[in-house]
């Protein structure tokens, strides 16, 4: 069996591509395909999300939701919004979601209570995302061209084991 590094590798299997660094690949069948452990990788993803500089897109939302194996309507109790409201948030595609900021910021920590990270990343979290920032992307995205978040799988995935 034979394996590779590569370099870069845009992953499409979440619903929205993700930027992989340094991805350890395996030769199956004549092809080569990841090796590597997508339990890790999407708690990365979430991670990423979570520390993300502009809104979160509607395919964000949904991979979110699915993650949480939470139907639309458990999802939207979780905020105090309606099923119809995640239906819309996660219509937008890799556009923004447009759910409010301040539902947006409680989502984020929401992820980071689950991860199970420390304090130190609330407080992270909490100086990185500003309210007024993410309102001013959601009315000014207008030509928003949807930005990949990036991890390097050696460095947070596999050193991670």
């Amino acid at each position: 069996m034979r394996t590779k590094i590569e370099k870069k590798h845009t992953f499409h299997g979440l619903g929205f591509p993700v930027h992989l660094t340094n991805v350890p690949m395996v030769e199956m069948r004549g092809e080569f395909v990841l090796d590597i452990d997508f339990n890790k990788l999407q708690k990365a993803v979430l991670l990423h999300l979570c520390h993300k500089k502009t809104p979160l897109t509607g395919n964000e939302i949904k991979f979110i939701r699915e993650y949480f194996s939470l139907t639309t309507t458990a999802f939207g109790h979780l905020f105090s919004y309606s099923h119809s409201a995640v239906l819309k948030w996660e219509n937008q595609g890799d556009s923004f979601a447009r759910m409010s900021p301040t539902a947006e910021i409680y989502l984020r920590l929401h992820i980071l209570d689950f991860l199970e990270k420390d304090a130190l990343d609330f407080k992270e979290l909490y100086h990185e995302i500003k309210i007024p920032e993410l309102a001013k992307f959601l009315r000014t995205s207008q030509g928003h061209s949807y930005i990949p978040i990036s991890i390097n799988v050696e460095k947070e995935l596999i050193s991670a084991a």
